[in-house]
């Protein structure tokens, strides 16, 4: 499993530092207190393309 960290630069995202916490207030949201479950939604995002938050 790829961990968070493995998402900073440009090579999944062009805004990743904004996506990371983006990812992480969703992780917060749904009561979940993982890396895991943070790295889920960023490879989540990852496989479906999306590269900023707009």
């Amino acid at each position: 499993m790829r961990g968070v960290f493995s998402f900073c630069g440009r090579k999944h995202f062009d805004e990743s530092s904004e996506i990371i916490v983006e990812a992480i207030r969703e992780t917060v949201t749904y009561g979940a207190r993982s890396w895991k479950y943070t790295t889920r939604i960023l490879v989540g995002w990852s496989d479906r393309g999306l590269r900023t938050l707009q």
